[in-house]
């Protein structure tokens, strides 16, 4: 069956976001994000932002093949892309501290309180705080490309979908001489290590743990 890797648009949101539902239903993903209607909702409006925001590349891949009278899914997979700082010659100017310094555009990013109301927010909180922490523990201040999320449709597993969505990545971060930072389950890291991936370090936050992946090109 051919597989097609497009730009998501914002009608696509909705299915993306049911799509998170389907593809990662573990229990720790399941208390996190609880399959709720206002749960479903801030996906959808979390991806919508991302898509609006030039500093993010929401992707999707399309089995032309699927058949949707038998309820086969179009959309298989998805991935959020965080592109990497731009590099400008702007002359200095003073930011919020009062220092000088290079200005610096504030975007917005989906995936950031408030949480919805059927969430732990304790829980995203710790959850997205560690990740962030190991984040920069692992990158620093360079400029690099970062994956946040990756998903496979399950009747969708293990014919290179994930594979379409990391590459398109992987060739821009190559183009330009950068490395590229990712956080991956167990399962996952399969995946990745076949990619050129290796793991820097491990967090855990309530039992579920990931680890911090750099590929180089």
């Amino acid at each position: 069956m051919p597989l097609e890797l497009h730009y998501a648009t914002p009608p696509d949101t909705p299915t993306l976001a049911t799509l998170f539902f389907t593809t990662f239903s573990d229990d720790f993903n399941t208390k996190l994000f609880p399959r709720t209607p206002d749960v479903h909702t801030w996906w959808t409006r979390a991806l919508a932002k991302d898509i609006r925001n030039p500093r993010k590349r929401l992707l999707k891949v399309i089995d032309t093949d699927a058949d949707t009278a038998k309820n086969e899914p179009s959309i298989v997979g998805f991935a959020l892309w965080s592109l990497p700082a731009p590099v400008s010659n702007a002359s200095t100017t003073e930011n919020k501290t009062g220092s000088e310094g290079v200005e610096i555009e504030e975007l917005e990013d989906g995936f950031s309180p408030p949480w919805p109301e059927s969430c732990d927010g304790a829980l995203c909180e710790r959850f997205f705080g560690r990740n962030y922490e190991q984040q920069v523990e692992v990158m620093g201040n360079k400029r690099y490309y970062y994956v946040d999320i990756v998903g496979t449709h399950p009747t969708a597993r293990r014919r290179g979908v994930a594979t379409m969505l990391v590459n398109w990545g992987l060739e821009r971060a190559k183009e330009e001489g950068l490395e590229v930072y990712l956080s991956s389950t167990w399962e996952g890291r399969l995946v990745y290590e076949r990619l050129g991936f290796e793991v820097r370090s491990t967090v855990e936050v309530d039992g579920y743990v990931q680890d911090s992946m750099v590929w180089v090109p």
